[in-house]
């Protein structure tokens, strides 16, 4: 599996972008059209991780005699936290002994100030966007569906919860390997998982792989917190066909992230 990044000019505001505009429209307007306006204009501040580091599954013994492949390709920062906005960019240099995945640190957290103000909103996240390069083994699958979405390789998404420390008070060092690391037992970051591992895709899978297919594949996610379509809908069965499961659509996913 691998990362690259896609171009573009869309113009990305900062939260000091966002702040500055509620004060400027704070005299014209009342506070629920001016969060009507940014809400419509999608004008919302970003976070986004991006690897390039080419990464194979690998295939190990569960212990009961299955083979089992699993692995934890990447983790975000946390939500809504001071320092977390903008662009985290880890080329293949990065990933070396001496790079900086594994060396610095970012700067995390601490209180409010001119330039920064947390999310107040119920869902603070409102869209996630998911831009994967990846393929299956090469070969495999039902010899009826070449290029389908019927194999068993594939992408699942979910959510951690990050108790210690208190980002709204402290500024915390991040160290950028617990973005790959899937280990989190060491002080003091204390994180609870909430993944399962399925044994073949779910209705909630991110992304399947094209079956049998040893190129790479690029696929574009767009989750939504206004999303609410059923597992039975159209949305739904189209969803089915490019290989993500019947029930990504329904925007729960996205509603249920809070900050931190």
């Amino acid at each position: 599996m691998s990362s690259q990044p896609a171009s573009s000019t869309v113009y990305q505001p900062s939260v000091a972008d966002v702040v500055q505009l509620k004060r400027s429209l704070r005299s014209k307007l009342p506070a629920e059209l001016i969060d009507r306006i940014i809400e419509d204009a999608s004008y919302w501040p970003h976070s986004s991780v991006y690897f390039e580091h080419p990464f194979t599954v690998p295939c190990e013994n569960a212990g009961d005699g299955r083979m089992v492949s699993d692995a934890m390709y990447m983790r975000t920062l946390p939500l809504g936290i001071c320092g977390t906005e903008g662009d985290l960019r880890l080329l293949p240099g990065d990933f070396g002994h001496d790079g900086a995945a594994c060396t610095a640190a970012l700067a995390l957290g601490g209180p409010d100030d001119h330039s920064w103000s947390a999310p107040t909103l119920l869902h603070p996240c409102r869209k996630i966007e998911f831009q994967l390069w990846s393929h299956d083994q090469g070969w495999g699958g039902i010899p009826e569906r070449p290029g389908s979405y019927s194999g068993y390789s594939w992408f699942d998404v979910g959510i951690e919860k990050s108790h210690t420390p208190t980002f709204a008070k402290n500024i915390v060092q991040w160290p950028p390997y617990l973005l790959f690391r899937e280990d989190l037992d060491e002080e003091p970051f204390h994180i609870q998982r909430d993944i399962t591992t399925p044994v073949i895709p779910s209705d909630t899978t991110l992304q399947t792989n094209v079956v049998a297919k040893g190129e790479t594949t690029e696929h574009t996610i767009m989750w939504h917190f206004l999303d609410s379509f059923d597992k039975e809908s159209v949305e739904a069965e189209e969803a089915c066909k490019v290989g993500r499961g019947s029930a990504t659509v329904d925007g729960k996913f996205v509603r249920s992230m809070q900050v931190g």
